[in-house]
């Protein structure tokens, strides 16, 4: 059993090797060639979880705004993250650092009111509105794509 370990481990250790050594093929060029070609992406963030927020949706915000690969890069917070959102300075303050590296940043008019955030929301620079219409425009295909977390 033992050497069809060893076999088993060598094929996806080349795998590997060849999946990372075609990066730069004509195929990954032009699918990179689109993505900066796209309009723009929205993240829509509606988890409680401080740490999706840390660990997925902040950087993904500030990478894809600062390395130009969308002409707009959008995060829209929804939900139970707009009560995590007002009661966490630390949040608060990657917001604003997202705001200024360039991701337009709304809130949901309707879920700020429920979780009476609108006062320490608002004030950051967040744009509070209602964005039923903007998602729906965005589902309809006015945005190259939508990620929620």
């Amino acid at each position: 059993m033992k050497p069809f370990a060893l076999i088993l481990t060598m094929a996806f250790l080349l795998a590997g090797f060849l999946s990372h050594a075609q990066s730069g093929s004509p195929d990954m060029a032009f699918q990179q060639e689109k993505i900066t070609e796209g309009q723009g992406i929205t993240v829509m963030w509606s988890s409680a979880d401080p740490e999706i927020f840390n660990n997925c949706v902040a950087p993904f915000c500030r990478g894809s705004s600062n390395q130009k690969q969308y002409k707009n890069v959008t995060l829209f917070i929804w939900g139970p993250a707009i009560r995590e959102l007002a009661d966490n300075k630390q949040l608060q303050s990657r917001v604003v650092d997202l705001m200024s590296n360039g991701v337009d940043v709304k809130a949901c008019q309707s879920a700020c009111e429920n979780y009476h955030a609108t006062e320490e929301i608002a004030p950051l620079g967040v744009e509070v509105q209602n964005i039923r219409k903007e998602i729906a425009r965005n589902l309809e295909g006015d945005v190259s794509q939508l990620i929620t977390l």
